[in-house]
């Protein structure tokens, strides 16, 4: 049960971890918030949507992607793995209203997974090593995601409000947990205020958190203010500066639980970054920024801080008009008012070449190393491939392959991944 707690608290962690890391202030280096809150994502890959189909003021994107996945260590195991065939469907529809000065839209995505095969070991009582069994499996993983949003346009700014639901459910309880949901509230303002090439922004988050898992259940509430300011410098630079405030409410512990984890308060976080973005030539753009975070835990000891600072290197080059490479790198360092720490380096290359007008092929390395002054070193890596052909604006195939792995001293940490997969995706 602890195991399996821990693995649940992580994932939260995880998850709150993409709103409050780092690196959330450079994503918009490719794309503006409002291309990415437009954006279809399916798969790996982000689709802007076609025509669609006209329905009096609405216009209807429906899409659907078929895809079949090997992969020789589904569980990432260092021993005893399992390989398996998975099956998996996405379908939805998304409806815009015509666009204007004001915006609303509606959309609804549902995915579904099967592992058609599998074999790996099997325990049966009193054996002390397992016994290889193939195995025909049904539906495994069912995921639902429906999201609202509106945006009023008006000459001074933008304001726009997100509402999305998610759940996911795991029927077979094939994984580590039965069941998880999130709900998600978010709302947005952006507002734009010229007065010597200055910009601002701010807004608010909310972010519930349900985990329903076979032995155990969370309920936590994370909220978030942010507030951003850029400054144009020239006609290819922009200065930026960014604050958030966030905070994570806990639900009520079970008695089993506090003796597990103890009683604690809720967890608090500031982030203060900053940094530059632009054309350095005409086919190459960098992003630079920095910054420092703080998180406590209300009601703890004083002792339990823990600082932080973090620097990113982004680029962009442009080659040709087929060619293009991006880097990613960088730094984040976590320390504790117990003089602990923890360094990790993260970077990737990715390169895509537009081979004809119809397709292209991606080629990506990741790399990274997480150093804490106490235990062992964790070294991850992975590299992969992909390529897709459009046959058709709205119809497109592909496929791809990717080999992951992790190091590490600790006995059981260290894996091997091989993944090939294909996919048939409609969007129009």
């Amino acid at each position: 049960m602890a195991s399996r707690r821990a693995r649940a608290r992580a994932m939260v962690w995880a998850l709150f971890g993409l709103c409050w890391g780092p690196a959330a202030a450079g994503q918009d280096i490719l794309l503006s918030p409002k291309e990415q809150a437009t954006s279809i994502h399916l798969g790996d890959t982000s689709y802007d949507p076609g025509d669609g189909f006209p329905l009096g003021p609405f216009r209807l994107h429906p899409f659907l992607r078929q895809q079949g996945e090997f992969d020789d260590n589904l569980f990432l195991e260092e021993e005893d793995v399992t390989l398996g065939l998975y099956y998996q469907a996405t379908g939805g529809l998304r409806v815009d209203l015509l666009p204007g000065a004001h915006e609303i839209s509606a959309g609804y995505k549902g995915r579904a997974y099967a592992l058609l095969f599998s074999q790996g070991p099997s325990f049966e009582d009193g054996e002390a090593e397992a016994r290889y069994e193939s195995r025909i499996e049904a539906l495994t993983r069912l995921e639902h995601v429906a999201q609202l949003r509106g945006a009023l346009g008006f000459p001074w700014g933008r304001f726009a409000l997100t509402g999305v639901y998610e759940r996911l459910s795991d029927p077979l309880n094939f994984a580590y947990t039965r069941h998880i949901r999130r709900d998600v509230w978010s709302g947005e303002f952006e507002g734009a205020a010229e007065w010597n090439r200055a910009r601002f922004e701010g807004g608010a988050a909310l972010i519930r958190y349900d985990f329903h898992g076979a032995f155990d259940y969370l309920d936590d509430v994370q909220w978030q203010v942010f507030g951003r300011a850029g400054w144009r410098v020239g006609s290819k630079f922009h200065l930026f500066a960014e604050y958030l405030y966030g905070r994570i409410e806990y639900g009520d512990l079970s008695a089993s639980e506090e003796s597990l984890f103890g009683s604690h308060g809720d967890l608090e976080l500031h982030r203060v970054s900053g940094g530059a973005r632009g054309h350095v030539t005409s086919k190459l753009e960098v992003l630079l920024q920095g910054g420092a975070t703080y998180q406590r835990i209300l009601g703890g000891p004083e002792q339990g801080g823990r600082t932080g600072f973090f620097g990113q290197v982004k680029v962009l080059w442009t080659a040709t008009e087929r060619l293009s490479f991006e880097g990613d790198y960088l730094r984040d360092v976590q320390i504790s008012q117990l003089s602990s720490y923890q360094i990790v380096d993260r970077g990737e290359l990715k390169g895509t070449w537009w081979f004809s007008p119809r397709a292209f092929a991606k080629v990506y390395t990741y790399v990274e190393n997480t150093a804490p002054s106490e235990g062992e070193d964790f070294f991850r890596y992975a590299v992969g491939f992909q390529i897709e052909y459009r046959l058709y604006r709205w119809l497109s195939s592909g496929c791809g392959w990717e080999w992951r792995a992790r190091e590490c001293d600790l006995p059981g940490s260290r894996f091997r991944n091989h993944r090939v997969f294909g996919h048939l995706t409609l969007i129009f």
